[in-house]
Order: structure tokens, then sequence, then C-alpha cells
């Protein structure tokens, strides 16, 4: 699993009406239009979950997240990459992200290389688990 946060974003929630969101994993992207925006007060507000979660067995898809969190001088964005398998993930691997606004605006550009570390979700009590990533 990889969490992508991004920079902190000078718009409000209802600028993000209409707008799509593009996650790539070495150049396999995935895209989602996100609508029904509301404002975070504390907690994070979801704005797109994707792609199909129904179809995910099938096609062998990843789970992507993203999420609007407001913040003292503006709103974060944070995208959570799910893959299909959790020990489908290599050090080195390359995401970019694409905000842009319903009028083609690029409101957030990203690419990162990442490295990934392994945690014990039992807190490392589990005996023979390995993991996830």
């Amino acid at each position: 699993m990889a969490d992508l946060r991004s920079s902190l974003l000078k718009l409000s929630p209802t600028d993000l009406q209409g707008s799509s969101l593009e996650v790539c994993r070495n150049a396999h992207c995935y895209r989602a239009t996100i609508s029904g925006v509301r404002d975070p007060l504390e907690d994070g507000s979801g704005l797109a979950s994707f792609p199909d979660v129904e179809q995910r067995d099938t096609l062998h898809t990843p789970l992507i997240y993203a999420l609007l969190w407001k913040r003292a001088d503006g709103y974060e964005v944070e995208i959570t990459y799910t893959p299909w398998v959790s020990n489908d993930a290599t050090d080195g691997d390359v995401y970019d992200v694409l905000l842009t606004s319903a009028n083609g605006t690029r409101l957030l550009e990203a690419h990162q290389t990442v490295k990934y570390q392994v945690t014990m979700t039992c807190g490392g009590e589990c005996i023979g688990f390995v993991g996830n990533i």
C-alpha cells in the first residue's frame, strides 16, 4: 500500500466539483471524476474511490481512495493506493497524480518514486505473519 499526500492547495472544496483525478503506478493509470465534495472539518472528506470495487476480483485492479483534509492554510489531498496483491510492490515504483479542474486547469501534479517499508499490522506480535506493504 502506498500513501501519497499533496502539498497544500489554496482552493475550496467547491473548486473540486467536477474535477478529474488520475493516479498512475508505473504508467498503469486509473481515472475518476470527483462530485459531491463536502468541506471536511476534522475528519477527511472522501473525494473518490476507484476503480470499480465490484470489478476488483475479476480485473485484478488496485483500490484507490482519495481524501480531502482541511489544514490551517488550505487543503491537502491524500491518496491511498492498495495493489491487487500485497506483494505487488517493488522499491522504485513510480506514482504520478494529476488533479484537473472541470475547466481543464491543472490543480495538482505529482511524480514520486517510492521505497516501501514492511509494517506489522498486528504490532509484531504475530508469529509467522509476513506483514503488509
